[in-house]
């Protein structure tokens, strides 16, 4: 069965498999991209080629200093081309071929050349490796979720004491016991947060978690500030009001805190605290960084891919016609 004809083109290493188009799309002089075959291409490049050697046999009269004016649309691996002469429009499709396809079709031997800059139609090889690393982001990003919300709902957090305290800063230095409370098992962990009206102040806080019938104890330090106020017609804050701490594989057991604080002198008025603990409380900070690190492979990976078509579209005459 006769196929009629094709062209094999080379430019610069780069080649390219070029049938006429049998079913031109209808494209408007000027238009800059288009749908065809489900596909949609870009203009790459527009311009006037002019005929200044020939050589071979053509099924058509060609003529040195013949003219006629080209329009390219890619959408790799594909690229159309309009020629236009003041007779005719024709429309040839082609397709780009790795240059070890080409030598493994004639059974060359002899390297072919070394391919120069990216073509118009050349495909990107990062495009499929940066769908599998997305795909894998989201694959992980899926299961870090999982896990994630299983803890944070099957091993759902308990508030074990809430207790309103007040820090009078008539004294510089004092100590307050808080209420029992019970852990009826281990806890992973136990976090003892403080909510205060503190303004304009520093507070001080030591904290020793006590079990009361054994008297083994856990101690940890905190330090707040806050202070606020309006400059310039502009409120500004340093610091926060709220503070909180984790102790770390608590055994089961009857518990209370001895708080000794110390509060400062830049503000005389007492501060109303809001005391919880609370048994194994989500942690989502390690869940969050865990995301960024996976987040670094996709954003790099598309880094390179668009490098690649930055890479591509500085050959094109549209210096924005890639994006």
């Amino acid at each position: 069965m006769q196929q009629g004809f094709a062209w094999l083109i080379e430019y610069q290493g780069h080649w390219n498999h070029a049938r006429t188009l049998s079913n031109p799309p209808s494209v408007a002089r000027g238009q800059r991209d288009f749908s065809h075959g489900r596909q949609k291409f870009k203009l790459f490049n527009s311009g006037q080629a002019e005929v200044i050697y020939v050589v071979g046999e053509f099924y058509w009269r060609v003529a040195v200093g013949e003219t006629c004016q080209i329009d390219d649309f890619v959408c790799p691996p594909l690229l159309l081309s309009r020629e236009v002469t003041a007779k005719e429009a024709n429309w040839s499709q082609s397709e780009y071929l790795e240059p070890d396809e080409v030598c493994a079709a004639f059974a060359v031997r002899t390297p072919a050349p070394k391919r120069i800059g990216i073509y118009a139609n050349q495909p990107n090889p990062l495009l499929e490796r940066h769908r599998r690393i997305c795909r894998t982001f989201w694959i992980l990003a899926l299961a870090a979720t999982v896990l994630q919300l299983a803890f944070a709902f099957i091993f759902a957090s308990q508030v074990v004491l809430r207790q309103q305290l007040v820090l009078s800063s008539l004294n510089e230095e004092a100590t307050l016991n808080t209420q029992e409370f019970v852990l009826k098992d281990r806890a992973r962990a136990l976090l003892v947060r403080h909510d205060t009206d503190l303004a304009n102040n520093w507070l001080s806080l030591n904290t020793t978690l006590v079990e009361k019938n054994t008297g083994e104890a856990y101690e940890g330090t905190q330090e707040i500030s806050y202070y606020k106020g309006v400059e310039d017609d502009e409120s500004w804050s340093e610091g926060s009001p709220s503070d909180e701490m984790v102790f770390k594989a608590v055994p089961a057991g009857t518990y209370y805190l001895v708080i000794e604080y110390e509060l400062g002198t830049d503000n005389t008025v007492a501060v109303a605290d809001t005391l919880e603990v609370v048994r194994n409380p989500a942690g989502w900070s390690n869940f969050v960084l865990l995301l960024i690190f996976l987040a670094v492979f996709p954003l790099l990976s598309r880094w390179r891919r668009s490098a690649f078509e930055a890479r591509r579209w500085s050959e094109s005459d549209l210096a924005d016609g890639g994006n």
